[in-house]
């Protein structure tokens, strides 16, 4: 059996953890295992993680504790329990486990992208210089897009791999559209929707400004947040000052994003920056039409037609404009080989053959 360390910063229910446990739920584990090393305190997936066969690993706080952090690390790596480790990363900022992997003999070490910026500025400059270490740190480099690569790697060879989604949970049911309507209190609504971590790559305090040009377009619209973060709170006083609380749902983390999407009519998607955007897929696979702003598209992550582009210098009214233009459109129906492009077994099969490929050159 190959047993995999995945390193990340924590297990909650951000789009990284759950492109890993979307490979974990689909993975040959009479073949391959996962375990988790982790540097916060977030276990939205303990519980699942636990019955699946895994194990999971706490490693001190970074950068506060990065000499103790460090030294964690090097401990359980001189064990020897892994062949391979698997680092998941939004910068080249930690590379901690990287170093560490390397020092105990790791046969493959992945440094896997899945963003393209660093979450402070300050912290590009420490990224540009790392990044020249990557090459003597990594047997692999693998990104979520071309963007997130070339941001991560530069001129270095890595791999492009689709985050792998359950795509079939993600067609559109008109049941689940019903219950979630009645259940939020948006039934005869214009229903505006997002999916997102309340952080400030995501722009919720734009999408505010949106919403409200919306409504004097579209009196009867709501606006659907699902997801918590650290700035939820200023995201609902900031509702609440633009007198719009009464219309702004915030949903909080929900285990039935999929029957979400299916009540929303029209995704409205903002980001600042994204390494795909896996909810702007979803929202593509559920047929939703989407209003996205223009610097987030990366070629992968647009999957259907009925995508309206707009750019974050535009004012919201325009924005407004193109959201209130989706009312009544159908959804939209992807095909089967588009589909296939993001399927969660069809990406696991690959890294599956990736995992093997590194130790054994292909043989399982």
């Amino acid at each position: 059996m190959i047993r995999i360390l995945h390193v990340l910063g924590g297990l909650g229910y951000g789009g990284t953890e759950n492109v890993i446990m979307n490979w974990y739920r689909s993975i040959d584990r009479s073949r391959f295992q996962f375990d988790f090393l982790i540097r916060s305190g977030d276990m939205a997936f303990g519980d699942e993680i636990t019955r699946l066969g895994g194990r999971i690993y706490q490693a001190p706080t970074f950068p506060r504790h990065a000499c103790s952090n460090y030294a964690y690390t090097k401990r359980l790596l001189q064990s020897g329990q892994w062949d391979i480790v698997h680092v998941h990363a939004n910068a080249a900022i930690y590379l901690g486990a990287l170093a560490a992997a390397k020092h105990c003999g790791v046969r493959c070490v992945i440094l896997h992208s899945h963003n393209v910026r660093a979450k402070h500025a300050p912290l590009n400059l420490v990224h540009r210089l790392n990044r020249l270490r990557l090459p003597g740190l990594t047997t692999v480099r693998i990104a979520c897009s071309e963007p997130a690569g070339r941001w991560m790697f530069g001129n270095q060879s890595f791999l492009v791999m689709n985050n792998g989604i359950e795509t079939d949970c993600f067609r559109f049911h008109a049941e689940q559209r019903t219950a979630v309507r009645k259940q939020l209190g948006l039934e005869d609504s214009y229903v505006v929707g997002n999916v997102g971590r309340f952080v400030e790559q995501k722009n919720h305090l734009f999408l505010l400004k949106i919403f409200s040009e919306l409504r004097n377009l579209i009196p009867n619209s709501k606006l659907l947040l699902v997801g918590d973060g650290e700035l939820r709170r200023q995201t609902e006083a900031e509702a609440k000052r633009m007198d719009l609380d009464a219309d702004v749902v915030f949903a909080g983390n929900r285990n039935d994003v999929a029957a979400c999407l299916s009540a929303m009519d029209v995704f409205v998607f903002p980001s600042k920056y994204e390494g795909l955007g896996i909810a702007l897929v979803e929202a593509q696979l559920c047929g939703l039409p989407c209003v996205v702003s223009r610097e987030i598209i990366s070629g992968n992550n647009l999957l259907s037609d009925d995508v309206i582009l707009r750019s974050l210098q535009e004012p919201p009214a325009e924005w407004a404009r193109s959201t209130a233009d989706c009312r009544g459109k159908p959804r939209a129906e992807i095909p089967e080989q588009v589909r296939l492009l993001h399927d969660r077994a069809a990406i696991t099969h690959q890294l599956e053959d990736l995992y093997s490929k590194e130790l054994w050159g292909g043989r399982s």
